[in-house]
Formats: C-alpha cells, sequence, structure tokens
C-alpha cells in the first residue's frame, strides 16, 4: 500500500505540473486525476480512498435517472466487482462470454491493460444481455462527464469501494480475480491454481452479486436532500 500511495501522489503532482505550465488543459488534467486514486486525508482524518455506504446508495439512486445505457453500465461498474472502466466497456461491446450451466450469470473475458494478463468479468446474465441486445456506444469521457454532473461516484471510486467490500465478503485472493488484478493474483496462486481459483469464484459470485443487489434496492430510498448527509 505504501508504494501505492507514493506513485499516486508523484502521478497527481505531475498531472498538475503539467496543467500549471499549460501543456495539458484543465479538463483533462481533471478527467485524468479521477484515473489515479487519492489516499489524502480530509478534515475528519479518514482517508479518501475510504468510501461510505451512504454515497455509495445514493450514487445508485441518481444512476437510475440516467437514460437506460448510461443506468446499466453504472450498475454493471459494481456488479462487476469494480473491474476497470476501459476494460469492462471493451468487454462488454467485443468479448468472450462464458454462459455458466444452471446459473443465473455469465463471466465474459477482459483484456489487460499494456503488460497486464486478461482477466475474467463476472455479470449478472440480465445485465450482459441487455448490453448483447443494444451494444452501448460510449466513451469513457462521456461516461466520466455524466457520473460528474450527478455528483455521484466515479470508477475510481466504485473500485475501491468494491475492492474494500469484497475482501470482506469473498476473501483477499478472490477479491483480486473478481476486479481482475491478474498481476497481484501472481504473489499468491501459481498457474495451475488459478483455474480452480475461477472456477471456485464461479460458485462464489452469488455472494457479490446479492448483495449489490440489496444496494441497488436500498438506494432508491435515499432522497436528494441526503446528499450533504452522506458526503460527511
Amino acid at each position: 500500500m505504501g508504494r501505492q500511495k507514493h506513485d499516486s501522489y508523484a502521478i497527481r503532482n505531475l498531472l498538475r505540473f503539467l496543467q500549471y505550465y499549460k501543456l495539458i488543459d484543465k479538463n483533462t488534467c481533471n478527467e485524468l486525476l479521477d484515473r489515479v486514486p487519492s489516499f489524502s486525508r480530509g478534515d475528519n482524518g479518514l482517508a479518501e480512498d475510504y468510501v461510505p455506504l451512504s454515497l455509495v446508495l445514493y450514487s445508485l439512486a441518481q444512476s437510475k435517472s440516467f437514460t437506460k445505457k448510461y443506468t446499466l453500465f453504472y450498475q454493471a461498474l459494481y456488479y462487476s466487482g469494480g473491474v476497470r472502466m476501459e476494460q469492462l466497456m471493451e468487454a462488454l461491446q467485443n468479448s468472450f462470454i462464458v454462459k455458466l450451466r444452471g446459473k443465473d450469470y455469465y463471466r465474459i473475458r477482459i483484456k489487460g491493460l499494456g503488460t497486464k494478463t486478461a482477466a475474467w468479468a463476472w455479470l449478472p446474465k440480465q445485465i450482459l444481455e441487455e448490453f448483447i441486445r443494444d451494444p452501448p456506444v460510449i466513451s469513457p469521457s462521456s461516461l466520466r462527464a455524466k457520473f460528474s454532473k450527478k455528483r455521484i461516484l466515479t470508477p475510481t471510486y466504485i473500485r475501491s469501494f468494491c475492492w474494500q467490500t469484497a475482501k470482506q465478503l469473498l476473501g483477499h485472493v478472490h477479491a483480486l480475480l473478481l476486479q481482475g488484478r491478474v498481476g497481484e493474483l501472481k504473489n499468491y496462486v501459481t498457474a495451475t491454481s488459478y483455474d480452480n481459483l475461477v472456477y471456485q469464484l464461479n460458485e462464489k459470485y452469488p455472494v457479490w452479486m446479492h448483495f449489490i443487489n440489496d444496494l441497488t434496492k436500498h438506494g432508491s430510498s435515499i432522497k436528494e436532500e441526503n446528499y450533504k448527509i452522506a458526503k460527511r
């Protein structure tokens, strides 16, 4: 975690440096900053990568006012366990799908970024089939603009929330696999046991899916006036 924080500080400072000297514009800087986790501490002493459940519920409630394709994608970020947005977008538009026998969810192949190995993402059958029927043509910048306008959690914070929660619900190693952190998984499993781990998560995914079902259901009870409370 310490190295990750130092890398985050360095990247964020570099982006602000580039903006200050007008080497990149403000919008580009903000968009890139949104992709880099922030580990600074707020007035309450909590690290900003800690995401309160109240904010998650509020964000899910607000996302329901989007058009269908945006709502589906926002929910897919949660159901996938916080798979990186660009990876999930590419997988939904053109990917290899494994239909698990007797299950109400599918497994889809996601490509690695850069040198990262490809992995899998799990999604409920209903959501994935909606994407197959009407593939969304959405750019990352368009999605971020929508999220920003609604003042809801961005993909970076969704990923952080899912990471912290999945470790509790599924265990550390399965949480790594859920988010496609294959590079980190190499520290825990061999290539042979990786297939066993995928099989195990095939069986454990309903725990995660039902958890997100409950979040989506209860998110509808969060009112606009509760936003400031949720932000605390």
